[in-house]
């Protein structure tokens, strides 16, 4: 993203400059008389002079660009900041979780061993309260099996985003905190709608849409070529006062913009492309409305599944094992 906004800023001295001079030259196979000398060669140099306010207008809608490019570096930042850190909680929920499995497959090979216990020797239990155990243990060690394998696809990926090998020990803090501030969806959306980097993406494309407008309509002025040529005469004219001088000339051109039908068209299509830039800046908002109540009401569902879980299943199950 950052080569992206370097390239389109080197685009600025070249929609700037004016272009290329012209030279051209002409030998005359079969030389032109005239009464001052013969014509055989001639050399001219000319210079086409592009609208100077159609080209500032270019470098105008280059620095849009430049914006666009800018506020999607952000993004991408932010993406990769978000990706980073649910890459983290995901490698600690599954390092979690094989911590709490292996804690449950000692505690299921105790109470194996007591059952097994019990069956030989008072045969208080039955034989298929045994195979129930071993079925258990056998799940565990499946579940155990799935986790590790997760766990190395978590760390491979987390590696990705840092851009290190894959086998690279990551090891991460476990510091999840849980925030228990209350979110008010309004200011939520509002503070989205004015610092979302796609947001601030698509104001510059607008903008640049709005120059284009505008840089079609510059289409009715001429551009203007200036150009000097030269013809080398020799002193065998046919008068006998021929002086043998070369010919210089100066000409001026310019483009008749008579065309108005294409003219008309580039009009209408730079404006229609800045209403469809427009209605995707409204579909934009209206996404990230959408994304910012969704969230919220996430939150605020996961936080009442955490509070009953921490206060009713957890202590339930404890009193179950």
């Amino acid at each position: 993203a950052q080569h992206k906004i370097d390239a389109i800023r080197h685009r600025v001295p070249q929609v700037l400059s004016l272009p290329d001079p012209m030279v051209n030259t002409n030998t005359y196979l079969a030389p032109v008389q005239t009464a001052a000398g013969e014509q055989a060669f001639s050399l001219g140099v000319s210079q086409k002079f592009t609208n100077a306010e159609r080209r500032a207008t270019k470098a105008a809608i280059v620095s849009d660009e430049v914006a666009a490019a800018e506020a999607a570096l952000n993004q991408t930042q932010l993406e990769i900041a978000e990706d980073i850190r649910t890459a983290c909680y995901q490698l600690l929920f599954i390092r979690k979780s094989i911590e709490i499995t292996d804690e449950d497959r000692e505690s299921l090979v105790q109470i194996s061993e007591v059952v097994l216990r019990q069956y030989e020797v008072k045969k208080s239990v039955t034989q298929q309260d045994v195979l129930n155990i071993q079925t258990e243990q056998s799940k565990l060690e499946n579940q155990l099996t799935k986790l590790r394998q997760k766990e190395k696809s978590f760390q491979s990926r987390l590696a990705r985003l840092l851009h290190v090998t894959p086998q690279s020990d990551l090891q991460i803090i476990d510091q999840l905190e849980t925030s228990n501030a209350t979110l008010n969806v309004d200011e939520l959306i509002a503070q989205a709608l004015q610092t979302r980097p796609d947001l601030q993406a698509q104001l510059a494309n607008i903008r640049r849409d709005g120059k284009k407008v505008q840089l079609a309509r510059l289409e009715k002025k001429p551009d203007f070529t200036v150009g000097l040529n030269w013809i080398a005469t020799a002193s065998n004219g046919i008068s006998p006062v021929a002086n043998g001088d070369d010919a210089l000339l100066l000409g001026v051109g310019f483009n008749l913009p008579v065309y108005k039908s294409r003219i008309r068209a580039g009009i209408c299509e730079a404006h229609s492309n800045r209403l469809a830039s427009q209605s995707r800046l409204a579909s934009i908002q209206d996404q990230a409305s959408e994304e910012v109540f969704d969230l919220v009401a996430k939150l605020d569902s996961t936080r009442d599944t955490l509070t009953l879980v921490q206060n009713d299943i957890l202590p339930n199950a404890e009193r179950t094992l």
